[in-house]
Protein backbone atom coordinates (compact mmCIF):
# COMPACT_ATOMS: atom_id res chain seq x y z
CA UNK A 1 0.00 0.00 0.00
CA UNK A 2 1.52 3.34 -1.08
CA UNK A 3 2.43 5.86 1.58
CA UNK A 4 0.42 9.06 1.65
CA UNK A 5 2.73 12.04 1.14
CA UNK A 6 3.26 14.27 4.15
CA UNK A 7 2.19 17.86 3.84
CA UNK A 8 3.90 20.87 5.34
CA UNK A 9 3.07 24.54 5.61
CA UNK A 10 5.71 27.28 5.45
CA UNK A 11 5.29 30.94 6.35
CA UNK A 12 8.16 33.37 6.84
CA UNK A 13 10.99 31.45 8.54
CA UNK A 14 8.62 28.82 9.99
CA UNK A 15 7.65 25.32 8.89
CA UNK A 16 4.54 23.64 10.32
CA UNK A 17 4.45 19.82 10.20
CA UNK A 18 0.88 18.62 11.02
CA UNK A 19 1.83 14.92 10.95
CA UNK A 20 4.66 15.17 13.47
CA UNK A 21 2.95 18.10 15.23
CA UNK A 22 6.08 20.22 15.00
CA UNK A 23 6.66 23.93 14.53
CA UNK A 24 10.18 24.65 13.29
CA UNK A 25 11.97 27.98 13.12
CA UNK A 26 14.79 27.86 10.57
CA UNK A 27 14.95 24.08 11.06
CA UNK A 28 14.94 24.17 14.86
CA UNK A 29 11.84 22.85 16.72
CA UNK A 30 9.96 25.24 19.01
CA UNK A 31 8.00 24.21 22.07
CA UNK A 32 4.32 24.86 21.55
CA UNK A 33 1.56 23.59 23.90
CA UNK A 34 -0.83 21.13 22.18
CA UNK A 35 -3.83 23.49 22.23
CA UNK A 36 -1.76 26.35 20.83
CA UNK A 37 -0.54 24.02 18.07
CA UNK A 38 -4.13 23.04 17.21
CA UNK A 39 -5.14 26.70 17.01
CA UNK A 40 -2.16 27.50 14.76
CA UNK A 41 -3.02 24.61 12.42
CA UNK A 42 -6.67 25.71 12.21
CA UNK A 43 -5.64 29.30 11.41
CA UNK A 44 -3.08 28.23 8.79
CA UNK A 45 -5.53 25.86 7.11
CA UNK A 46 -7.89 28.83 6.79
CA UNK A 47 -5.16 31.33 5.87
CA UNK A 48 -6.46 34.79 5.03
CA UNK A 49 -9.98 34.12 6.34
CA UNK A 50 -11.42 35.10 9.71
CA UNK A 51 -11.79 31.97 11.84
CA UNK A 52 -14.69 32.40 14.26
CA UNK A 53 -14.02 31.98 17.99
CA UNK A 54 -16.73 29.36 18.36
CA UNK A 55 -15.23 27.30 15.53
CA UNK A 56 -11.86 27.29 17.31
CA UNK A 57 -13.44 26.39 20.66
CA UNK A 58 -15.34 23.47 19.10
CA UNK A 59 -12.32 22.24 17.11
CA UNK A 60 -9.63 22.56 19.80
CA UNK A 61 -11.80 21.58 22.83
CA UNK A 62 -14.34 19.13 21.33
CA UNK A 63 -17.09 17.90 23.66
CA UNK A 64 -15.71 20.10 26.43
CA UNK A 65 -17.12 23.29 27.83
CA UNK A 66 -14.43 25.95 28.18
CA UNK A 67 -14.63 29.71 28.52
CA UNK A 68 -13.41 32.13 25.87
CA UNK A 69 -10.58 33.12 28.21
CA UNK A 70 -8.91 29.76 27.54
CA UNK A 71 -8.81 30.60 23.84
CA UNK A 72 -7.34 34.05 24.51
CA UNK A 73 -4.59 32.54 26.69
CA UNK A 74 -3.71 29.98 24.02
CA UNK A 75 -3.62 32.65 21.26
CA UNK A 76 -1.43 34.84 23.49
CA UNK A 77 1.00 31.93 23.93
CA UNK A 78 0.99 31.28 20.19
CA UNK A 79 1.70 34.91 19.37
CA UNK A 80 4.61 35.03 21.82
CA UNK A 81 6.10 31.93 20.17
CA UNK A 82 5.73 33.37 16.66
CA UNK A 83 7.45 36.61 17.68
CA UNK A 84 10.73 34.72 17.34
CA UNK A 85 10.27 34.86 13.55
CA UNK A 86 9.55 38.59 13.42
CA UNK A 87 6.31 40.16 12.27
CA UNK A 88 2.70 39.86 13.41
CA UNK A 89 1.16 36.72 11.93
CA UNK A 90 -2.21 36.65 13.72
CA UNK A 91 -4.75 39.43 13.44
CA UNK A 92 -7.70 39.85 15.78
CA UNK A 93 -11.09 40.41 14.18
CA UNK A 94 -12.98 42.22 16.97
CA UNK A 95 -15.93 40.26 18.39
CA UNK A 96 -15.48 37.59 15.72
CA UNK A 97 -12.21 35.66 15.87
CA UNK A 98 -8.72 35.57 14.37
CA UNK A 99 -7.12 35.63 10.95
CA UNK A 100 -3.71 34.29 9.87
CA UNK A 101 -2.29 37.09 7.69
CA UNK A 102 1.02 35.75 6.31
CA UNK A 103 1.31 34.17 2.88
CA UNK A 104 1.54 30.40 3.18
CA UNK A 105 3.49 27.92 1.08
CA UNK A 106 2.17 24.36 1.03
CA UNK A 107 4.67 21.57 0.30
CA UNK A 108 4.76 17.79 0.20
CA UNK A 109 7.64 15.39 0.85
CA UNK A 110 7.41 13.96 -2.69
CA UNK A 111 10.01 16.39 -3.94
CA UNK A 112 7.45 18.61 -5.64
CA UNK A 113 8.25 22.27 -6.01
CA UNK A 114 6.39 24.31 -3.39
CA UNK A 115 3.41 26.28 -4.57
CA UNK A 116 2.07 29.45 -3.05
CA UNK A 117 -1.25 29.98 -1.41
CA UNK A 118 -2.09 33.66 -1.36
CA UNK A 119 -4.81 34.91 0.95
CA UNK A 120 -8.14 33.69 -0.45
CA UNK A 121 -10.06 36.47 -2.13
CA UNK A 122 -7.22 38.96 -1.61
CA UNK A 123 -6.44 41.28 -4.48
CA UNK A 124 -3.00 41.14 -6.01
CA UNK A 125 -0.62 43.93 -5.11
CA UNK A 126 -0.67 46.86 -7.53
CA UNK A 127 2.11 49.01 -6.05
CA UNK A 128 5.24 48.29 -4.04
CA UNK A 129 8.26 50.06 -2.56
CA UNK A 130 11.52 48.14 -2.18
CA UNK A 131 13.38 49.70 0.72
CA UNK A 132 17.19 49.65 1.07
CA UNK A 133 18.17 46.55 3.00
CA UNK A 134 19.79 47.10 6.41
CA UNK A 135 23.34 45.91 7.04
CA UNK A 136 23.53 44.22 10.42
CA UNK A 137 27.31 44.54 10.55
CA UNK A 138 28.73 47.02 8.05
CA UNK A 139 32.28 47.62 6.99
CA UNK A 140 32.94 50.84 5.09
CA UNK A 141 33.30 48.95 1.81
CA UNK A 142 29.84 47.37 2.23
CA UNK A 143 27.76 50.42 3.18
CA UNK A 144 26.05 50.69 -0.21
CA UNK A 145 25.32 46.97 -0.42
CA UNK A 146 21.78 47.29 0.97
CA UNK A 147 20.90 50.15 -1.37
CA UNK A 148 22.53 48.31 -4.26
CA UNK A 149 20.45 45.19 -3.71
CA UNK A 150 17.28 47.30 -3.49
CA UNK A 151 18.23 49.04 -6.74
CA UNK A 152 18.84 45.69 -8.46
CA UNK A 153 15.46 44.36 -7.32
CA UNK A 154 13.74 47.58 -8.45
CA UNK A 155 15.38 47.25 -11.88
CA UNK A 156 14.23 43.65 -12.22
CA UNK A 157 10.70 44.06 -10.84
CA UNK A 158 10.06 47.26 -12.80
CA UNK A 159 9.61 44.99 -15.82
CA UNK A 160 6.28 43.80 -14.36
CA UNK A 161 3.80 45.90 -16.30
CA UNK A 162 0.87 45.14 -13.96
CA UNK A 163 2.56 46.63 -10.89
CA UNK A 164 3.86 50.12 -10.04
CA UNK A 165 7.35 49.99 -8.51
CA UNK A 166 8.70 53.06 -6.75
CA UNK A 167 12.07 53.98 -8.30
CA UNK A 168 15.40 54.01 -6.48
CA UNK A 169 15.32 57.81 -6.17
CA UNK A 170 12.11 57.51 -4.12
CA UNK A 171 13.59 55.13 -1.53
CA UNK A 172 17.07 56.63 -1.34
CA UNK A 173 16.27 58.65 1.79
CA UNK A 174 15.58 55.45 3.75
CA UNK A 175 19.15 54.19 3.21
CA UNK A 176 20.65 55.94 6.23
CA UNK A 177 17.82 55.80 8.75
CA UNK A 178 15.94 52.99 10.53
CA UNK A 179 12.75 52.25 8.64
CA UNK A 180 9.29 51.06 9.56
CA UNK A 181 8.04 49.38 6.35
CA UNK A 182 4.42 50.28 7.07
CA UNK A 183 5.21 53.97 7.69
CA UNK A 184 7.48 54.10 4.64
CA UNK A 185 4.82 52.40 2.55
CA UNK A 186 2.22 54.92 3.62
CA UNK A 187 4.52 57.83 2.86
CA UNK A 188 5.32 56.37 -0.58
CA UNK A 189 1.62 55.61 -1.21
CA UNK A 190 2.03 51.90 -1.96
CA UNK A 191 0.11 48.77 -1.01
CA UNK A 192 3.19 46.79 0.07
CA UNK A 193 6.79 47.38 1.11
CA UNK A 194 9.71 44.99 0.90
CA UNK A 195 12.24 45.35 3.71
CA UNK A 196 15.03 43.22 5.04
CA UNK A 197 18.57 42.87 6.28
CA UNK A 198 21.95 41.68 5.07
CA UNK A 199 24.56 39.99 7.22
CA UNK A 200 27.98 39.42 5.69
CA UNK A 201 30.30 37.02 7.48
CA UNK A 202 33.56 36.31 5.71
CA UNK A 203 32.69 35.15 2.21
CA UNK A 204 29.09 34.26 3.03
CA UNK A 205 26.03 36.46 2.93
CA UNK A 206 22.66 36.00 4.63
CA UNK A 207 19.71 38.02 3.32
CA UNK A 208 16.42 38.07 5.24
CA UNK A 209 13.46 39.79 3.58
CA UNK A 210 9.75 40.19 4.10
CA UNK A 211 6.99 41.68 2.00
CA UNK A 212 4.64 43.64 4.26
CA UNK A 213 1.07 44.70 3.55
CA UNK A 214 0.76 48.40 4.37
CA UNK A 215 -2.98 48.25 5.02
CA UNK A 216 -2.90 45.03 7.05
CA UNK A 217 0.38 45.89 8.81
CA UNK A 218 1.34 42.22 8.47
CA UNK A 219 3.79 40.07 6.48
CA UNK A 220 2.57 38.71 3.17
CA UNK A 221 5.68 36.67 2.59
CA UNK A 222 9.10 36.28 4.17
CA UNK A 223 12.22 34.22 3.52
CA UNK A 224 15.90 33.87 4.23
CA UNK A 225 18.73 33.24 1.77
CA UNK A 226 22.25 32.02 2.55
CA UNK A 227 24.84 32.13 -0.22
CA UNK A 228 28.48 32.72 -0.98
CA UNK A 229 29.05 36.47 -1.34
CA UNK A 230 30.01 35.89 -4.98
CA UNK A 231 26.51 34.39 -5.53
CA UNK A 232 24.66 37.59 -4.65
CA UNK A 233 22.99 37.45 -8.06
CA UNK A 234 21.39 34.11 -7.15
CA UNK A 235 19.87 35.79 -4.08
CA UNK A 236 18.47 38.58 -6.25
CA UNK A 237 17.05 35.98 -8.67
CA UNK A 238 15.24 34.17 -5.85
CA UNK A 239 13.84 37.30 -4.21
CA UNK A 240 12.68 38.74 -7.54
CA UNK A 241 10.86 35.56 -8.48
CA UNK A 242 9.15 35.13 -5.12
CA UNK A 243 8.06 38.76 -4.83
CA UNK A 244 6.76 38.63 -8.40
CA UNK A 245 4.63 35.59 -7.54
CA UNK A 246 3.17 37.45 -4.58
CA UNK A 247 2.22 40.37 -6.80
CA UNK A 248 0.82 38.83 -9.96
CA UNK A 249 -0.76 35.60 -11.16
CA UNK A 250 0.69 35.53 -14.66
CA UNK A 251 3.96 36.69 -16.17
CA UNK A 252 4.57 37.22 -19.87
CA UNK A 253 7.55 35.58 -21.52
CA UNK A 254 9.34 38.93 -21.66
CA UNK A 255 8.68 39.58 -17.96
CA UNK A 256 10.00 36.15 -16.98
CA UNK A 257 13.22 36.74 -18.94
CA UNK A 258 13.78 40.23 -17.56
CA UNK A 259 12.97 39.19 -14.00
CA UNK A 260 16.09 37.04 -13.72
CA UNK A 261 18.19 38.95 -16.24
CA UNK A 262 21.76 39.33 -15.04
CA UNK A 263 23.44 42.38 -16.49
CA UNK A 264 26.85 41.25 -15.28
CA UNK A 265 28.28 38.14 -13.65
CA UNK A 266 31.18 40.08 -12.13
CA UNK A 267 30.59 41.08 -8.49
CA UNK A 268 33.31 43.75 -8.51
CA UNK A 269 31.76 45.44 -11.56
CA UNK A 270 28.36 45.17 -9.88
CA UNK A 271 29.53 46.96 -6.71
CA UNK A 272 31.16 49.72 -8.77
CA UNK A 273 27.89 50.13 -10.66
CA UNK A 274 26.00 50.41 -7.36
CA UNK A 275 28.30 53.25 -6.30
CA UNK A 276 27.80 54.94 -9.66
CA UNK A 277 24.02 54.77 -9.28
CA UNK A 278 24.22 56.14 -5.75
CA UNK A 279 26.18 59.21 -6.84
CA UNK A 280 24.24 59.77 -10.07
CA UNK A 281 20.94 59.78 -8.17
CA UNK A 282 22.17 62.77 -6.13
CA UNK A 283 21.90 64.86 -9.35
CA UNK A 284 24.65 67.26 -8.30
CA UNK A 285 27.74 68.16 -10.30
CA UNK A 286 30.04 66.45 -7.80
CA UNK A 287 27.76 63.40 -7.67
CA UNK A 288 27.57 63.16 -11.46
CA UNK A 289 31.37 63.28 -11.76
CA UNK A 290 31.69 60.49 -9.20
CA UNK A 291 29.00 58.57 -11.08
CA UNK A 292 31.04 58.78 -14.29
CA UNK A 293 34.11 57.54 -12.43
CA UNK A 294 32.41 54.46 -10.99
CA UNK A 295 30.40 53.58 -14.08
CA UNK A 296 33.57 53.75 -16.18
CA UNK A 297 35.42 51.48 -13.75
CA UNK A 298 32.57 48.96 -13.93
CA UNK A 299 32.67 49.07 -17.74
CA UNK A 300 36.46 48.61 -17.74
CA UNK A 301 35.97 45.35 -15.82
CA UNK A 302 32.93 44.21 -17.84
CA UNK A 303 32.62 46.01 -21.22
CA UNK A 304 29.26 44.28 -21.82
CA UNK A 305 27.63 45.73 -18.69
CA UNK A 306 24.70 47.45 -20.41
CA UNK A 307 23.26 49.04 -17.25
CA UNK A 308 26.61 50.67 -16.46
CA UNK A 309 26.87 51.95 -20.04
CA UNK A 310 23.38 53.43 -19.78
CA UNK A 311 24.34 55.02 -16.45
CA UNK A 312 27.44 56.54 -18.04
CA UNK A 313 25.31 57.92 -20.88
CA UNK A 314 22.89 59.48 -18.39
CA UNK A 315 25.72 61.13 -16.45
CA UNK A 316 27.22 62.79 -19.53
CA UNK A 317 23.78 63.80 -20.82
CA UNK A 318 22.91 65.27 -17.43
CA UNK A 319 26.09 67.38 -17.47
CA UNK A 320 25.12 68.70 -20.89
CA UNK A 321 21.51 69.33 -19.87
CA UNK A 322 22.54 71.25 -16.75
CA UNK A 323 25.16 73.26 -18.70
CA UNK A 324 28.03 71.87 -16.61
CA UNK A 325 30.17 71.24 -19.70
CA UNK A 326 29.80 72.23 -23.39
CA UNK A 327 27.22 70.17 -25.31
CA UNK A 328 29.86 69.07 -27.83
CA UNK A 329 31.83 67.53 -24.96
CA UNK A 330 28.88 65.92 -23.17
CA UNK A 331 26.46 64.50 -25.71
CA UNK A 332 28.77 62.67 -28.16
CA UNK A 333 30.23 60.72 -25.19
CA UNK A 334 26.73 60.03 -23.94
CA UNK A 335 25.63 58.80 -27.36
CA UNK A 336 28.55 56.38 -27.71
CA UNK A 337 27.69 54.79 -24.35
CA UNK A 338 23.94 54.62 -25.04
CA UNK A 339 24.48 53.15 -28.51
CA UNK A 340 26.72 50.40 -27.14
CA UNK A 341 24.24 49.63 -24.34
CA UNK A 342 21.44 49.14 -26.90
CA UNK A 343 23.69 46.96 -29.08
CA UNK A 344 24.31 44.72 -26.06
CA UNK A 345 20.71 44.67 -24.82
CA UNK A 346 18.00 46.02 -27.09
CA UNK A 347 15.38 45.35 -24.41
CA UNK A 348 16.93 47.72 -21.84
CA UNK A 349 14.49 50.57 -21.26
CA UNK A 350 17.14 52.69 -19.55
CA UNK A 351 19.36 52.63 -22.65
CA UNK A 352 16.53 53.58 -25.01
CA UNK A 353 15.62 56.43 -22.66
CA UNK A 354 19.23 57.65 -22.67
CA UNK A 355 19.30 57.57 -26.49
CA UNK A 356 15.94 59.35 -26.75
CA UNK A 357 17.21 62.09 -24.43
CA UNK A 358 20.37 62.61 -26.48
CA UNK A 359 18.54 62.63 -29.81
CA UNK A 360 16.19 65.29 -28.44
CA UNK A 361 18.69 67.58 -26.71
CA UNK A 362 21.60 67.39 -29.12
CA UNK A 363 20.60 65.78 -32.42
CA UNK A 364 17.20 67.55 -32.64
CA UNK A 365 15.93 64.35 -34.21
CA UNK A 366 12.35 64.61 -32.99
CA UNK A 367 10.94 61.54 -34.75
CA UNK A 368 13.69 59.16 -33.61
CA UNK A 369 13.63 60.61 -30.12
CA UNK A 370 9.89 60.02 -29.89
CA UNK A 371 10.34 56.48 -31.19
CA UNK A 372 12.99 55.72 -28.56
CA UNK A 373 10.85 57.11 -25.74
CA UNK A 374 7.89 54.98 -26.82
CA UNK A 375 10.12 51.91 -27.06
CA UNK A 376 11.49 52.53 -23.55
CA UNK A 377 8.01 52.97 -22.05
CA UNK A 378 6.72 49.88 -23.83
CA UNK A 379 9.61 47.87 -22.38
CA UNK A 380 9.22 49.30 -18.87
CA UNK A 381 6.10 51.36 -18.13
CA UNK A 382 7.40 51.83 -14.56
CA UNK A 383 10.53 53.74 -15.61
CA UNK A 384 9.62 57.21 -14.31
CA UNK A 385 12.63 58.86 -15.99
CA UNK A 386 11.40 57.78 -19.43
CA UNK A 387 8.01 59.36 -18.77
CA UNK A 388 9.61 62.45 -17.24
CA UNK A 389 11.89 63.14 -20.21
CA UNK A 390 9.16 62.29 -22.71
CA UNK A 391 7.16 65.04 -20.99
CA UNK A 392 10.01 67.43 -21.88
CA UNK A 393 9.86 66.22 -25.50
CA UNK A 394 6.10 66.84 -25.64
CA UNK A 395 6.51 70.33 -24.17
CA UNK A 396 9.30 71.25 -26.59
CA UNK A 397 7.01 70.25 -29.47
CA UNK A 398 4.07 72.24 -27.99
CA UNK A 399 1.92 69.16 -27.22
CA UNK A 400 0.86 70.41 -23.80
CA UNK A 401 -2.18 68.20 -23.19
CA UNK A 402 -0.15 65.09 -23.96
CA UNK A 403 2.60 66.41 -21.68
CA UNK A 404 0.11 66.77 -18.81
CA UNK A 405 -1.02 63.18 -19.24
CA UNK A 406 2.56 61.87 -19.36
CA UNK A 407 3.77 63.75 -16.28
CA UNK A 408 0.71 62.45 -14.39
CA UNK A 409 1.88 58.93 -15.20
CA UNK A 410 5.35 59.81 -13.92
CA UNK A 411 3.80 61.17 -10.70
CA UNK A 412 1.84 57.96 -10.25
CA UNK A 413 5.14 56.05 -10.32
CA UNK A 414 7.17 58.50 -8.21
CA UNK A 415 4.77 60.85 -6.36
CA UNK A 416 7.35 62.30 -3.95
CA UNK A 417 10.10 63.07 -6.47
CA UNK A 418 11.06 66.77 -6.36
CA UNK A 419 12.11 66.81 -10.04
CA UNK A 420 8.92 65.09 -11.21
CA UNK A 421 6.77 67.47 -9.15
CA UNK A 422 8.72 70.48 -10.44
CA UNK A 423 8.38 69.48 -14.10
CA UNK A 424 4.68 68.84 -13.45
CA UNK A 425 4.41 72.63 -13.59
CA UNK A 426 5.92 72.92 -17.07
CA UNK A 427 2.81 72.17 -19.18
CA UNK A 428 1.05 75.00 -17.32
CA UNK A 429 4.01 77.41 -17.53
CA UNK A 430 4.68 76.89 -21.23
CA UNK A 431 0.97 77.15 -22.06
CA UNK A 432 0.96 80.50 -20.19
CA UNK A 433 -1.17 79.30 -17.25
CA UNK A 434 1.08 80.90 -14.67
CA UNK A 435 -1.11 80.64 -11.57
CA UNK A 436 -1.42 76.89 -12.03
CA UNK A 437 2.34 76.60 -12.64
CA UNK A 438 3.09 78.58 -9.46
CA UNK A 439 0.84 76.28 -7.43
CA UNK A 440 2.62 73.18 -8.77
CA UNK A 441 6.11 74.61 -8.18
CA UNK A 442 5.14 75.41 -4.60
CA UNK A 443 3.98 71.82 -4.17
CA UNK A 444 7.43 70.65 -5.26
CA UNK A 445 8.97 72.93 -2.63
CA UNK A 446 6.73 71.43 0.05
CA UNK A 447 8.39 68.10 -0.68
CA UNK A 448 11.91 69.55 -0.63
CA UNK A 449 12.10 73.20 0.56
CA UNK A 450 15.67 73.73 -0.67
CA UNK A 451 15.11 72.23 -4.12
CA UNK A 452 17.06 74.56 -6.41
CA UNK A 453 15.20 73.93 -9.72
CA UNK A 454 11.78 74.56 -8.14
CA UNK A 455 12.88 77.97 -6.78
CA UNK A 456 14.30 78.81 -10.22
CA UNK A 457 11.17 77.76 -12.10
CA UNK A 458 8.95 79.58 -9.60
CA UNK A 459 10.94 82.74 -10.28
CA UNK A 460 10.27 82.52 -14.03
CA UNK A 461 6.55 81.91 -13.46
CA UNK A 462 6.30 84.99 -11.20
CA UNK A 463 8.27 87.00 -13.74
CA UNK A 464 5.93 86.14 -16.61
CA UNK A 465 2.97 86.97 -14.40
CA UNK A 466 4.50 90.39 -13.74
CA UNK A 467 5.14 89.84 -10.01
CA UNK A 468 8.75 90.98 -10.15
CA UNK A 469 9.40 91.21 -6.40
CA UNK A 470 8.27 87.61 -5.93
CA UNK A 471 10.33 86.60 -8.96
CA UNK A 472 13.51 88.20 -7.61
CA UNK A 473 12.90 86.67 -4.18
CA UNK A 474 12.59 83.19 -5.74
CA UNK A 475 15.75 83.66 -7.81
CA UNK A 476 17.66 84.85 -4.74
CA UNK A 477 16.51 81.76 -2.81
CA UNK A 478 17.76 79.60 -5.66
CA UNK A 479 21.08 81.46 -5.53
CA UNK A 480 21.41 80.75 -1.80
CA UNK A 481 21.06 77.03 -2.53
CA UNK A 482 23.33 76.93 -5.57
CA UNK A 483 25.11 79.85 -7.23
CA UNK A 484 25.40 79.10 -10.94
CA UNK A 485 24.96 80.82 -14.29
CA UNK A 486 21.34 79.64 -14.16
CA UNK A 487 20.57 81.69 -11.04
CA UNK A 488 22.40 84.73 -12.46
CA UNK A 489 20.39 84.40 -15.69
CA UNK A 490 17.13 84.36 -13.73
CA UNK A 491 18.11 87.41 -11.67
CA UNK A 492 19.25 89.33 -14.76
CA UNK A 493 16.07 88.42 -16.65
CA UNK A 494 13.84 89.58 -13.76
CA UNK A 495 15.77 92.81 -13.22
CA UNK A 496 15.53 93.69 -16.92
CA UNK A 497 11.77 93.02 -16.94
CA UNK A 498 11.40 95.13 -13.78
CA UNK A 499 13.10 98.06 -15.55
CA UNK A 500 16.36 97.71 -13.56
CA UNK A 501 18.43 97.65 -16.73
CA UNK A 502 21.75 98.72 -15.25
CA UNK A 503 21.55 95.98 -12.66
CA UNK A 504 20.72 93.49 -15.42
CA UNK A 505 23.86 94.60 -17.30
CA UNK A 506 25.88 94.11 -14.13
CA UNK A 507 24.61 90.52 -14.07
CA UNK A 508 25.70 90.13 -17.70
CA UNK A 509 29.17 91.26 -16.65
CA UNK A 510 29.17 88.65 -13.84
CA UNK A 511 28.19 85.96 -16.33
CA UNK A 512 30.94 87.09 -18.72
CA UNK A 513 33.47 86.75 -15.90
CA UNK A 514 32.09 83.34 -14.95
CA UNK A 515 32.46 82.17 -18.55
CA UNK A 516 36.24 82.51 -18.25
CA UNK A 517 36.35 79.56 -15.84
CA UNK A 518 33.41 77.37 -16.88
CA UNK A 519 30.88 76.80 -19.63
CA UNK A 520 27.99 79.28 -19.87
CA UNK A 521 25.13 78.55 -22.25
CA UNK A 522 24.58 81.27 -24.90
CA UNK A 523 20.86 80.50 -24.63
CA UNK A 524 20.84 81.88 -21.07
CA UNK A 525 22.58 85.09 -22.11
CA UNK A 526 20.14 85.54 -25.00
CA UNK A 527 17.23 85.47 -22.54
CA UNK A 528 18.57 88.50 -20.67
CA UNK A 529 19.08 90.48 -23.86
CA UNK A 530 15.48 89.77 -24.93
CA UNK A 531 14.30 91.07 -21.55
CA UNK A 532 16.44 94.18 -22.03
CA UNK A 533 14.78 94.74 -25.43
CA UNK A 534 18.13 94.42 -27.26
CA UNK A 535 16.94 92.13 -30.04
CA UNK A 536 20.05 92.17 -32.22
CA UNK A 537 22.29 91.21 -29.29
CA UNK A 538 19.76 88.51 -28.34
CA UNK A 539 19.98 86.96 -31.81
CA UNK A 540 23.77 87.08 -31.78
CA UNK A 541 23.66 84.85 -28.71
CA UNK A 542 20.87 82.67 -30.10
CA UNK A 543 23.02 81.99 -33.16
CA UNK A 544 25.85 80.97 -30.82
CA UNK A 545 23.42 78.75 -28.95
CA UNK A 546 22.36 77.14 -32.22
CA UNK A 547 26.01 76.53 -33.21
CA UNK A 548 26.65 75.11 -29.72
CA UNK A 549 23.49 72.99 -29.85
CA UNK A 550 22.66 74.32 -26.39
CA UNK A 551 20.35 71.82 -24.72
CA UNK A 552 17.70 74.30 -23.56
CA UNK A 553 17.35 75.75 -27.05
CA UNK A 554 14.72 73.02 -27.57
CA UNK A 555 12.30 75.34 -25.70
CA UNK A 556 12.82 78.27 -28.08
CA UNK A 557 9.46 77.70 -29.77
CA UNK A 558 7.48 77.66 -26.52
CA UNK A 559 9.42 79.69 -23.91
CA UNK A 560 7.34 82.76 -22.89
CA UNK A 561 10.55 84.73 -22.36
CA UNK A 562 11.06 84.82 -26.14
CA UNK A 563 7.54 86.04 -26.93
CA UNK A 564 8.81 89.61 -27.59
CA UNK A 565 10.76 88.28 -30.61
CA UNK A 566 8.27 85.53 -31.57
CA UNK A 567 7.38 87.18 -34.91
CA UNK A 568 11.00 87.91 -35.88
CA UNK A 569 12.02 85.98 -39.06
CA UNK A 570 15.40 85.24 -37.46
CA UNK A 571 13.72 83.21 -34.69
CA UNK A 572 11.63 81.30 -37.23
CA UNK A 573 14.78 80.53 -39.21
CA UNK A 574 16.50 79.05 -36.15
CA UNK A 575 13.42 76.95 -35.42
CA UNK A 576 13.46 75.59 -38.98
CA UNK A 577 17.14 74.64 -38.63
CA UNK A 578 16.25 72.74 -35.46
CA UNK A 579 13.63 70.72 -37.31
CA UNK A 580 10.64 72.66 -35.99
CA UNK A 581 7.85 74.23 -37.97
CA UNK A 582 7.76 78.02 -37.91
CA UNK A 583 5.29 77.91 -35.01
CA UNK A 584 7.73 75.88 -32.91
CA UNK A 585 6.01 72.50 -33.26
CA UNK A 586 8.09 69.42 -33.99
Amino acid sequence: MSRQPKRFYEFGPFRLDPTERLLLLEGEPLHLPPKAFDILLALVENGGRVVEKQYLLDKVWPDTFVEEGNLKVAVFTLRKTLEAGGGNYIETAPRRGYRFTAEIRQLSDEGDDPYRMTQPGAAKIKSIAILPLRLLVAEDADKLLGLGMADALITRLSNLKQVVIRPTSAVLKYADTPQDPVAAGRELKVEAALEGSIQKVGRRIRVTVQLVSVEERAPIWADRFDEEFTDIFAVEDSISEQVARAMTDRLTGHEKRRLTKRYTENTEAYHLYVKGRYYWTKRTLAGTKKGIEYFQKAIDIDPTYSLALSGLADCYAQMGWLRNIPPAEAFPKAKVAAKKAIEIDDELAEAHTSMAWIRMLYDWDWAESESDFKRAIDLNPNYAIARLWRTVHLIATARFDEARAEIERALNIDPLSPIVNAIAGWPSYFSRQYDEAIELYRKALEIEPDYFPAHLLLGYAYSQKGEMLNALESFQKARLVEETALTLTGIGHAQARAGLKERAREVLAEIDELAKSRYVSPYDVAQIYVSLGEKDRAFEWLEKACDDRSSWLIFLGVEPGFDPVRADPRLKDILRRMGFAADGRG
